[in-house]
């Protein structure tokens, strides 16, 4: 079952002080945009280069036989020195699914970021392919290049609400076809690069979410970061529903101008800044980007992680939810999530993002274990100090390639799943039916035909060594395993530990 985030942060009174002591600024090598502008190649990649991308838009079946591999440019070098690789995934044979290009940081050392602007066009076969409608960039659908703004980073160090990630891109273009002749065409600006970015320094991510989490007036906007933007009068609120925005939404800044010319950093102070906007998340609507001016009379540009954003997001989140039918456990894990951090002695964000975060349960797969807006405490350390999952343990993992094929448009690509482990490397894996309640007897015919056909396609294949094989608890409910596959190790990221919400239900999960 896909989990939703919740974002529980809020600063205590004195958090301010606490930052200036605990945020130690790094030395920046400040570079004159340099800009580099290259066509690349792509081929099919090698093992080594298949690192798991936020979203991998293939065909169930490429995805599972990868008879349409990841394709990778060779490292492009710039003009400032900074290595990056263009990475590719095809929508495969089933043509029923958008190409992804990426932008990958290849760093030369733990702590080094770039700050850069960039754009990617897709060539096939010599011919430029125009972007699709609602392609989430800088430029609507339609358009030559896919633009955007990063600041990247190992992805260690990542916190993309701040604008900071390893690679960056989109499932923008039609998709690439066996036989095709692909290549990239790669502009990058490189504003500014620093070393020794890393949260042990408080540095690197943990800075960052640190300074946007301060309650203090808004000094500069940065390009890739989330905004906030709340209305402090009717005035404001009245100019944002004009463009298309809403308080409490959030938008990230796919490009920041000042009088019309690329900026990374700028003065919030700056009256002729521009932004071109789009919603962090779910951007497939043909209006986006819109262009906002930053200096709005009545609107003040927050952070997600700026305790003051927090009540026009939970009544914007509450608001969606009843429109769209939500029920009230959804809303209520929200409102106590929100409670639960504004007693953390620190934003909650800067100690979950390392060792635990909030889940929301939305379906019946996993019942009776966890029930429809169960809230979860999720342990994400115990995996990365070496203790592998076993048989029997609950776990969170990312999405892997297979999934998210399957998945597609209908769960966002940054909703995570829960699942049991049924097998680990080396083991048969099970689809015999289990002893489950009623309401998890009979799967739909779909889901009935999936696990029958993922059971004829494995045959007696045992789970691959560093991967696990997952089932919900729910037989009839669950798409798992049986369906997309062995989730390999590097999708796993923690293990519920504590049910705190209904109140009538809280404590341990096994």
């Amino acid at each position: 079952m896909p989990l939703k985030r919740i974002d529980a942060r809020l600063a205590c009174k004195d958090f301010a002080r606490l930052v200036s002591c605990a945020v130690i600024l790094c030395t920046s090598t400040a570079l004159q945009p340099s800009v580099t502008r290259v066509e690349v190649n792509l081929r099919p990649s090698t093992p080594s280069q298949q690192q798991p991308l936020w979203d991998s838009p293939l065909s169930l079946n490429d995805a599972v036989t990868q008879q349409i591999p990841m394709l990778s440019s060779a490292p492009i070098e710039t003009e400032a020195g900074e290595r990056f690789r263009v990475d590719v995934y095809p929508r495969g044979n089933s043509g029923k699914r958008a190409a992804a290009v990426y932008l990958r940081y290849l760093s030369r050392g733990n702590g080094d970021d770039v700050d850069a602007t960039f754009s990617l066009a897709l060539r096939v076969n010599g011919t430029t392919v125009p972007t699709l409608s609602g392609c989430g960039g800088a430029e609507k659908g339609g358009a030559p290049v896919w633009r955007g703004a990063m600041t990247f980073c190992g992805a260690a160090e990542a916190v993309e609400s701040c604008g900071r990630a390893a690679d960056w891109g989109a499932h923008a273009w039609p998709g690439c076809k066996t036989g095709d002749e692909p290549s990239a065409v790669v502009e990058i600006a490189t504003w500014s690069r620093r070393s020794g970015e890393t949260s042990s320094s408080f540095r690197g991510a943990l800075g960052a979410a640190a300074r946007a989490a301060a309650p203090r007036t808004r000094e500069r906007f940065k390009g890739g970061e989330v905004l906030v933007p709340v209305a402090r009068s009717d005035a404001g609120a009245a100019a944002l529903e004009k463009m298309g925005l809403a308080t409490g939404g959030e938008y990230r800044v796919m490009r920041l101008l000042r009088d019309d010319e690329d900026v990374f950093y700028a003065d919030a102070t700056d009256h002729n800044l521009t932004a071109k906007l789009r919603p962090a998340m779910g951007a497939m609507d043909p209006m986006w980007p819109v262009t906002v001016p930053l200096a709005l009379d009545g609107v003040e540009w927050l952070t997600r992680f700026d305790a003051r954003s927090f009540p026009a997001r939970v009544t914007r989140e509450l608001s969606l939810s009843a429109a769209s039918g939500g029920d009230a456990a959804r809303g209520g894990a929200i409102l106590i999530a929100w409670l639960l951090s504004a007693v953390a002695p620190i934003p909650l964000v800067l100690l979950a993002r390392t060792f635990a975060s909030l889940y929301v349960i939305p379906s019946e797969s996993m019942v009776p274990t966890l029930q429809k807006g169960d809230v979860l405490l999720v342990a994400k350390s115990g995996l990365r100090r070496g203790a592998p999952p076993a048989v029997g343990d609950l776990i969170v993992f990312n999405q892997p390639p297979a999934l998210r094929a399957l998945v597609g448009k209908e769960v966002k690509a940054g909703d995570q799943f829960v699942k049991r482990v049924a097998g680990v490397g080396g083991d048969a894996p099970s689809f015999d039916a289990r002893r489950v309640p009623a309401v998890c007897n009979s799967p739909s015919d779909s889901l009935a035909r999936a696990i029958t056909e993922g059971a004829r396609d494995r045959g007696d294949r045992p789970v691959a060594p560093g991967a696990v094989f997952v089932r919900g608890d729910c037989d009839g409910k669950s798409v798992d395993s049986r369906v997309f596959g062995d989730v390999d190790a590097r999708f796993v990221v923690g293990k519920p530990l504590y049910r705190v919400w209904p109140l009538g239900r809280t404590g341990p999960v096994n």
